[in-house]
């Protein structure tokens, strides 16, 4: 069993801000929410469902506990198990209080489990007058710390059921004994040393919203939006499954908090091919410098990769090659560095050997000269696979602001995020909106001087506005006002720098 419990005083004062009488003071977040959806979250840690879809902060998780007529504990829709992704443990909080921003419409109690599924903290009602359920980072007694970020279990069900656990002879044993319900309460009952196994009872029943504080998504192992595996990125886990395995196993903290450098070191160590992504990466990480210079000195007089014209000894004409390849590797199809087929990734090739072949044999331009929005288009329309990318049916519409990464459009999708990656990384947000609505002809783009996009003396919610000599004056002092939105600031400097404005003046 993880160790955490432990000292908390450090931890204590971290967090002091965030408690205040009682109850918790939920700072403003922004992020989308995740559904529980037509299937069933589950009943235990073993079958939770995971809290995916995308990338970054997920600020509610919305479900429903819908019963059956069965009278047999364990049966039916009475719990729902979801798999976190803590970000920060000092700031987690799940909350289905209507004081923190929840909602519940039953008797709700909430369990926080540990990665491997033994119980950290339960509460049963936030306040003596509050049924809705409230858990923080420490229990009540200080004895159980929420310390670590990566993956956590959180369980939602109704007043009175608790989960049990089976101990080694096969009793079933409840983890918890609830005798203050407004308490933060450790797993203190005689199963709290074995892993959940189910639940002592059926409870209330209902839907709910939990308000979530300090939780981002989940990302597996070969997720399209994990990040490469041979970049450092804040996520967990990385885009190639194998590869990502592989490191994990050798450094759990890759999958379990982020894809950092230490990662990408794993990767290249042991997910590159045997000589390298180009003839002189000897060091397996895509460039060719002095670290493959070294190896290549080691290697001198024998064989091997740094044989380069592979006359059998590695000599004089062999450095000449290696310095003549000098700086990055070039890509090819199918090279992990060359970026991905479904974006407009800037170079020559992509990722994907078969879509990036089928491309490039219908556009060369592709493979020669940069994979633009037209080849991301082509990968759209030749390319087969479940994942979301721009121009995919179900991507969600470019004009609208959703939850997931990318566009249906695929050419205004590519322009979008080539400006802003995050909207084929992370969520097509209100800013990603902006940006179609100034780009894309698909969202009837607002141009300056165009008569759609709104007056230049007042904030008019659009890009642009529609006097075009003044909107290219305040744009070229403040792009903001033509990428995103003409607001007050973009109207007073309309009044200011074009004399198109004549406000009245101040009544005395």
């Amino acid at each position: 069993m993880m160790n955490f419990r432990a000292d908390t005083t450090g931890f204590r004062a971290l967090f002091s801000c965030a408690i205040a009488c009682g109850g918790i003071v939920m700072s403003a977040l922004a992020g989308p929410d995740f559904d529980e959806g037509p299937d069933d979250a589950g009943n235990t840690v073993t079958t939770a469902k995971k809290v995916k879809g995308g990338l970054g902060k997920v600020e509610r998780i919305r479900g429903s506990l819908t019963g059956t007529s069965a009278a047999a504990s364990g049966i039916g829709d009475f719990v729902d198990v979801y798999e976190i992704d803590i970000d920060n443990p000092v700031s987690f909080s799940v909350s289905t209080s209507s004081s923190n921003f929840g909602a519940a419409d039953f008797d709700t109690t909430i369990y926080v489990f540990t990665q491997e599924g033994f119980g950290a903290i339960a509460n049963d009602d936030t306040t003596a007058t509050d049924t809705a359920s409230t858990v923080t980072p420490i229990s009540s007694g200080g004895q159980v710390v929420i310390d670590r970020p990566g993956t956590w279990y959180v369980a939602i069900v109704g007043f009175p059921s608790i989960p049990t656990s089976t101990d080694v002879d096969g009793n079933v044993l409840d983890m918890w004994i609830i005798t203050d319900p407004t308490d933060l309460i450790e797993a203190n009952g005689p199963g709290a040393d074995f892993l959940q196994t189910g639940w002592d009872t059926n409870g209330e029943i209902g839907t709910y919203e939990i308000k979530c504080e300090s939780i981002e998504f989940v990302v597996d192992c070969g997720d399209s939006i994990a990040g490469s595996c041979w970049t450092p990125h804040g996520n967990q886990s990385c885009d190639d499954e194998e590869c990502c395995n592989t490191v994990c196993s050798l450094d759990p903290i890759c999958c379990e908090e982020e894809w950092d450098s230490g990662c990408v070191l794993l990767a290249e160590e042991n997910c590159a091919p045997e000589c390298g992504f180009c003839d002189g990466d000897l060091s397996r990480d895509g460039q060719i410098d002095g670290k493959d210079l070294a190896f290549f000195l080691a290697s001198w007089g024998g064989e091997g990769c740094a044989d380069l014209d592979e006359n059998g000894v590695v000599d004089g004409s062999d450095l000449a090659m290696l310095l003549g390849k000098w700086g990055a590797c070039a890509s090819d199809c199918g090279n992990p560095l060359a970026g991905d087929c479904f974006l407009n990734n800037g170079t020559p090739y992509c990722d994907d050997e078969d879509c990036c072949l089928i491309v490039c044999a219908i556009d060369a331009f592709c493979c020669d000269v940069g994979w633009d929005a037209t080849c991301v288009n082509h990968a759209n329309e030749n390319c087969k696979g479940e994942k979301l990318f721009c121009g995919v049916k179900g991507a969600g519409d470019c004009c609208s602001a959703h939850s997931t990464p990318y566009c249906d459009d695929g050419g205004c999708c590519g322009e979008v995020c080539a400006f802003e990656p995050d909207c084929c990384m992370v969520e097509w947000d209100s800013e990603c909106v902006s940006l179609a609505a100034s780009i894309c002809d698909s969202c009837g783009g607002d141009e300056c001087g165009s008569s759609s996009a709104g007056d230049c003396c007042s904030p008019n919610g659009t890009p642009g506005c529609d006097d075009g000599t003044c909107c290219d004056t305040v744009c070229a002092a403040d792009p903001f006002c033509c990428t995103n939105e003409w607001d007050v600031s973009c109207a007073d400097r309309a009044e200011l720098l074009c004399g198109v404005c004549r406000r009245p003046p101040p009544k005395p």
